[in-house]
């Protein structure tokens, strides 16, 4: 160990190494909503989903209203 060195410095050392696979695992994570988010707008899927997903439920909903006037 070098003499300028301490307990408290080692100690930081190993925080300093947790911290930063932190930060990599948050940089992998953040990579791969970025390309989640890439492959939606490619394939255009958030329409797709509105389209199948979406609009049926909101058929169905506003199907069993009552109507007080026919158009």
């Amino acid at each position: 160990m070098h003499p300028s060195w301490n307990m408290m410095t080692a100690s930081v050392g190993k925080k300093g190494v947790e911290n930063m696979n932190r930060y990599w695992i948050v940089l992998i994570a953040l990579g791969g909503v970025w390309a989640l988010t890439i492959l939606m707008y490619w394939f255009n899927l958030d329409n797709k989903m509105i389209y199948y997903v979406v609009r049926p439920m909101l058929e169905k909903h506003y199907s069993k209203q009552k109507r007080d006037v026919k158009i």
